[in-house]
């Protein structure tokens, strides 16, 4: 059964998005700049196979959404190492230890202990429907790996429209990133996914050209 194109062309928008901010972060070359690449780059692997399950529909279902969550949450460890990269290693290793355990505490409760229902709505969208203490630890874990690691990586792009169009667009993807997992509303989801996705073009926009290569060195 073939689901919404159109919200496969938004998964799959995210995927490049992503997969092109990665690619920039990585050539910039250092820490944290390469480490933040990769957990963006672990993003975008995560939206290509969303963007397969909805093209879709499998029936292993819950199957496929836990194998799009594994890259997604192993792309926080790399933002937890993007936002720590000069600390001294013994604070290192302490929040290395209490993120490895939220993410693994984390997985654990969505799949066997309260698991989610995922599903698709009538118009194609596809929902996570996590339980509520799910959500709240989702919404802890992009506060505290993504945006502390977009404060630390983007403070050191020494172009400042860069840097701030930069936090402005990931800003918007975090926030869009929230209620795509929480809401079961289409309407609302219709104007999120149109933000979320005008976000992923402006990123485009700014680290697709050639000459954004020296401006986040």
């Amino acid at each position: 059964m073939t689901g919404n194109l159109s919200v496969v062309g938004f998964f799959l928008l995210g995927a490049i998005s992503f997969a092109t901010v990665a690619l920039r972060f990585w050539k910039a070359g250092g820490n944290p700049q390469r480490h933040f690449g990769l957990g963006v780059g672990l993003f975008a692997v995560s939206f290509v196979i969303w963007a397969y399950i909805v093209g879709t529909k499998p029936a292993e279902l819950e199957l496929y959404i836990t194998l799009g969550v594994l890259p997604f949450v192993a792309g926080f460890l790399a933002l937890v190492s993007a936002a720590t990269f000069d600390w001294l290693p013994k604070n290192r290793m302490t929040i290395f230890t209490v993120a490895i355990l939220v993410l693994a505490g984390q997985f654990v409760l969505r799949t066997w202990v309260m698991p989610s229902a995922p599903g698709f709505s009538q118009n194609g969208l596809i929902y996570f429907h996590a339980q509520p203490l799910v959500q709240l630890i989702y919404a802890l874990i992009f506060a505290g790996g993504f945006m502390t690691s977009l404060h630390v990586v983007s403070s050191r792009i020494p172009n400042r429209l860069t840097a701030a169009l930069t936090r402005i667009f990931f800003n918007l993807v975090v926030v869009t990133g929230l209620i795509l997992l929480v809401s079961t509303d289409d309407t609302l989801q219709y104007y999120n996914g149109n933000l979320m996705g005008a976000a992923f073009i402006g990123l485009l926009v700014v680290y697709l050209p050639g000459a954004v290569k020296g401006k986040i060195k």
